[in-house]
């Protein structure tokens, strides 16, 4: 499958920030405005390279960087795309009629499964560029993705992707749809004035053919100017970012914590049982965001982030009731193995088997130190471990082949 890639970079001036954030202005106005200034200065891509990647690959990237649950998304565009030039159609029955006398609208496509590829597209090309590790993922909230970068700095990353026309006229941003391109210039510029430390980069997949699958992606790259950084006395750290660590740190204290307070006849909790229960997770607390925060925030601003996160987590215990889920046999052994740095078989793809792995702390040591800022590397296997070539999709490795693999190791 193809894609042409390319990023661009604008810087936004005060000025602007100040007029185009003010809600006076209505996300078209403000976004018709933003587009008039910013796509002049940003006409030539500062990078731009075609790529082929491989279907495996998408496949199992699909697994960690969507937020929606689909099994395959591309062969959900297939079909569709199926549906969209008259291949299939009603009455489903009997032979495909190759002339045109009859035609039946077009069913329509996928929103979700159209996401889901942008959404895989734009996790592979931003660990190979912005940072290798995803630091939080918010699930239904701006941005899609959130990494710390080497210069101490945050990357709120959204994704939008939408079926395009390869016919039409216009070349790199002048090719975006402009509602969705004003309503994530008008977020950015939100996110901007909120933070200046903050780099918002905005990826747009266009879906230019299907069979075979043709991309067109663009990296939009904006920044506020380096006076208003210099006028911030005091750094924080983003809201989003504080959330998701704690939803982070709570995750990794509740899966290593005995959940025998469910033990009640009627199988729900009692309320001294989720005091007791919240009392020892919050005791973990501290322990767990040693290990999160670790490289997640200047050193200057990590006592704030770590009393931050302690008082969302106790928050949280004042609102949220734990309720005990029975989690599938296969997944939870896959989940097992993947965290000692064994392969574990997460479900099969017709023949073959998708496997899961974490990256070791060692292994991430070790690619942090070989890790190089490179939009050419997004399409590499990580490593090959047996029949089986590995795709790294931030901390984890996912992986596509025969059945029989289940345990080995990858050290």
């Amino acid at each position: 499958m193809q894609v042409d890639f390319q990023h661009f970079a604008c810087e936004l001036e005060d000025a602007e920030l100040r007029r185009f954030g003010s809600p006076h202005l209505s996300r078209k106005e403000a976004g018709e405005e933003l587009r008039k200034r910013i796509l002049p200065r940003a006409s030539q891509p500062v990078f731009a390279h075609k790529f082929d990647f491989q279907r495996s690959q998408i496949l199992c990237a699909n697994e960690v960087f969507s937020e929606s649950a689909t099994a395959d998304p591309l062969a959900d565009l297939e079909i569709w795309d199926e549906w969209r030039n008259q291949e299939r159609q009603f009455p489903y029955p009997g032979l495909y009629s190759r002339l045109g006398i009859t035609e039946q609208p077009g069913k329509i496509s996928n929103s979700t499964a159209v996401g889901v590829v942008g959404e895989v597209f734009t996790g592979l090309l931003s660990q190979s560029y912005i940072s290798p590790w995803v630091l939080v993922r918010p699930i239904r909230r701006w941005p899609d993705f959130i990494y710390y970068t080497a210069g101490g700095r945050y990357a709120f990353v959204e994704s939008k992707a939408f079926a395009g026309d390869p016919t039409s006229d216009g070349e790199g941003l002048e090719r975006l749809q402009r509602p969705v391109l004003h309503e994530c210039l008008t977020f950015a510029v939100q996110q901007l004035n909120s933070d200046p430390f903050v780099t918002v980069w905005l990826a747009f997949t266009e879906i230019l053919e299907i069979c075979p699958l043709h991309l067109s992606i663009v990296f939009l790259e904006l920044n506020a100017p380096d006076d208003r950084r210099d006028q911030i006395v005091k750094r924080v750290i983003p809201e989003a970012v504080i959330r998701g660590l704690t939803e982070r740190v709570l995750s990794s204290a509740i899966a290593k914590h005995d959940d025998d307070l469910f033990t009640t006849e009627d199988g729900k909790p009692s309320k001294q049982g989720i005091m007791k229960y919240w009392d020892e997770l919050l005791g973990m607390v501290d322990q767990e965001i040693e290990e999160v925060v670790d490289e997640a925030a200047p050193a200057a601003l990590l006592d704030e982030m770590k009393s931050a996160i302690r008082y969302e987590a106790d928050r949280l215990s004042h609102k949220a009731t734990p309720t005990k889920r029975d989690r599938g046999e296969r997944l939870t052994r896959a989940k097992k193995l993947a965290a000692i740095g064994r392969l574990g078989a997460l479900r099969q793809i017709g023949e073959q088997q998708i496997y899961l792995v974490d990256l070791t702390e060692q292994l991430r040591k070790q690619l942090d130190q070989e890790w190089t800022s490179d939009w050419r590397r997004a399409n590499e296997i990580w490593r090959w471990i047996k029949d089986i070539g590995l795709w790294r999709c931030s901390s984890a490795a996912v992986g596509l082949g025969p059945p029989g693999y289940e345990g080995t190791g990858i050290e």
